[in-house]
């Protein structure tokens, strides 16, 4: 609807980097301890931002964000899965340890 309006920048530049922008904000309000209202108004302009440049890219947004998540839980439990190999549930190792066990999913899902 704002590109309707002739409000829209040519090319990939500007979209870009009002997505790094709000990002930008997002990440110093939520480190400074901003109220609710102000990262509720950070995440929405986020948001908001990232669709423009899915518009720009010719990508649905929705469609994008369902498949992430999908990715994003196959690999959570593949992680689970190499964990239980291991003779340890997921859900009792340390961050670090499941962050480490999704890196390799990750991996393995790429090779």
């Amino acid at each position: 609807r704002a590109a309707s309006s002739g409000f829209d920048a040519e090319g990939l530049d500007v979209p870009l980097a009002g997505l790094a922008g709000t990002v930008e904000a997002l990440d110093a309000d939520a480190r400074a301890g901003a109220p609710a209202e102000r990262l509720f108004d950070d995440v929405g302009d986020a948001l908001f931002a990232a669709v423009n440049v899915a518009r720009r890219l010719k990508v649905d947004p929705e469609l994008a964000l369902r498949a992430s998540a999908a990715r994003f839980r196959d690999r959570v439990e593949a992680a689970a899965a190499l964990a239980d190999r291991a003779g340890t549930p997921f859900g009792e190792l340390a961050f670090d340890e499941q962050l480490s066990l999704y890196a390799q999913a990750r991996l393995e899902e790429e090779s």
